[in-house]
């Protein structure tokens, strides 16, 4: 109400009988707001009205706040659907949804765009309003339903080339929460493969620059994910280049480009500079506001510290994250977070503690139904237990690990990585039968390109100790050989001393090798 209308003059009576509250501030610039101070009266008010004058009322109250240019986009559509304008409720649901996304509110946004899909709008909209509700879906870890979306959008005829790659992202990033890398790698080289970005084409064929940032950044995670992180370095750098750190809030992409060129870093043991990368986008990120980057962000920084022995540091980094995850219904990035933290803390001695974070992480990833974190949470808790001084029961851990490494279900990268954690364990659980194949195949995958972080130093222990254990002496000090060499090169990675002496005593590998080299020197 204006101040000078007989309207606020009536809602001044009200309010002295205690009917309405004003609020402390109006929403709309010139105007004083109210409101009930009972549900049971202002309910109570409503039912006195004709259906005919509330759809009148509705439509007038619409039209007002329209004018002001004020009102949020899911009270117009309100307004609207109240008043039986379901084609102009439409076009504010479909608002109100999209809005939602960007404000990283994903439960609405699903509602939203739920309402806006009830109301038959046509072929266009209907697909972008579910690859809305599957972005939303795939933030909230909600793989079945944003692969359902996805793929409903899909079906949908008469696709533009924007289009086309709009819905092959969703696809993709569905396909992804399932543990499909490959399947979601192949989804978006088909889609990019026709399309082209706004600044080389003209016409309805040309896909918006960022649309086609988004595309290829998500190939690049994917890429990294696979342990391909060369690739997903190249990827990055086409289409988002390095920020100033000190520069101004801008597009979130380069938060998110940021995060991912992190962990590449991390993937290649270059640990200095993915620290700062990741300290810089969690900066930034916190900045601008963007909670999913945030925590991918504050995550590869906490991994990054376990890397470095910091496990203190690590355990707080990741224990901060995983609360903020929890908070915001972000599923996925608190699995991850828990299996790092699992690790983080059974390094630094807690190793009962570390595995019920495993434990944790594994039963949110298997609820969530996301299958690939599902198997890498397993290989993390055999990981931990082979370093552990009380690893636990082992055959448990085994059987988990020859889950993983079943390539019909697992990344190449995790396969790896599960097959380097089974020799592990059998070499320490059963005198290492059955670890020599299993570690030969991990190094293989390693020689071909595949790189596993620190997952690498692993493997080659692994080998190594197989082939001593089998009497091949001048085989396995080879291996150890180009494992120390490894180890010494990611050390002068590291500039600060201090931190480079923590990382040479703090690692378990870097243990378990020095017990493999007093073995051939006894020997």
């Amino acid at each position: 109400a204006t101040p000078a209308s007989g309207v606020d003059r009536a809602l001044r009576d009200l309010e002295s009988q205690g009917f309405l509250a004003p609020r402390p501030a109006s929403r709309i610039v010139a105007t004083a707001e109210y409101a009930f101070r009972h549900a049971m009266a202002r309910d109570a008010a409503y039912a006195t009205l004709l259906e005919s004058d509330r759809r009148e009322l509705h439509s007038r109250a619409a039209d007002w706040l329209e004018s002001t240019q004020a009102a949020s986009s899911a009270t117009l559509a309100q307004h609207r659907d109240l008043a039986g304008q379901r084609i102009q409720a439409l076009g504010h649901w479909v608002a109100a949804a999209r809005e939602a996304l960007h404000d990283q509110a994903f439960d609405a946004a699903r509602t939203y765009a739920t309402r806006a899909l009830a109301r038959d709008p046509d072929a266009d909209v209907r697909r972008e309003v579910l690859c809305v509700r599957a972005d939303a879906s795939f933030a909230l870890a909600d793989a079945r339903t944003a692969l359902a979306d996805a793929r409903a959008a899909e079906s949908v005829p008469n696709a533009s080339p924007p289009a086309r790659l709009r819905v092959a992202l969703c696809v993709a990033q569905s396909q992804s929460l399932q543990g499909r890398l490959d399947a979601a790698l192949a989804t978006l080289r088909s889609a990019r493969a026709t399309a082209h970005p706004a600044r080389t084409a003209r016409g309805s064929g040309a896909v918006s620059v960022r649309l086609w940032a988004l595309a290829t950044l998500q190939q690049a995670a994917l890429l990294i994910a696979r342990g391909d992180p060369n690739a997903g370095l190249d990827a990055i750098d086409e289409v988002v280049p390095r920020a100033d750190p000190d520069g101004a809030p801008g597009d979130p992409l380069q938060c998110l480009a940021d995060t991912l060129r992190a962990k590449a870093l991390l993937f290649l043991d270059r640990l200095d500079e993915a620290r700062t990368t990741a300290d810089e986008a969690l900066s930034r990120a916190r900045r601008d506001g963007d909670i999913p980057v945030s925590l991918r962000a504050a995550v590869v920084e906490g991994a990054t510290l376990v890397r470095l022995g910091e496990h203190e540091a690590a355990t707080a980094r990741l224990e901060h994250a995983r609360q903020e995850a929890l908070r915001a219904g972000l599923v996925r990035d608190e699995v991850v977070a828990c299996r790092w933290l699992g690790l983080a803390v059974s390094r630094a001695g807690a190793e009962s503690v570390g595995q019920d974070w495993m434990a944790h992480a594994l039963t949110l990833a298997e609820r969530a139904g996301l299958t690939g974190a599902a198997l890498r949470c397993r290989v993390y808790a055999g990981w931990a237990a082979v370093t552990a001084v009380r690893p636990g029961d082992l055959e448990s851990h085994l059987a988990w690990c020859a889950m993983a490494t079943d390539p019909r279900g697992a990344d190449p990268a995790t396969a790896a990585m599960g097959k380097a954690v089974h020799a592990a364990l059998l070499l320490r659980a059963r005198h290492g039968e059955g670890a020599l194949p299993l570690a030969e195949s991990a190094v293989t995958a390693l020689s071909a390109g595949l790189r596993l972080g620190e997952g690498e130093a692993l493997a080659r222990w692994a080998l190594a100790d197989a082939l001593r254990r089998l009497g091949r002496t001048e085989h396995a000090r080879a291996e150890a050989r180009a494992l120390r060499d490894r180890i010494a090169r990611c050390a002068e990675g590291i500039a600060d001393l201090t931190r480079r002496e923590r990382f040479l005593r703090a690692v378990p590998e870097h243990q378990l090798l020095r017990d493999l080299e007093q073995t051939f020197h006894h020997g």
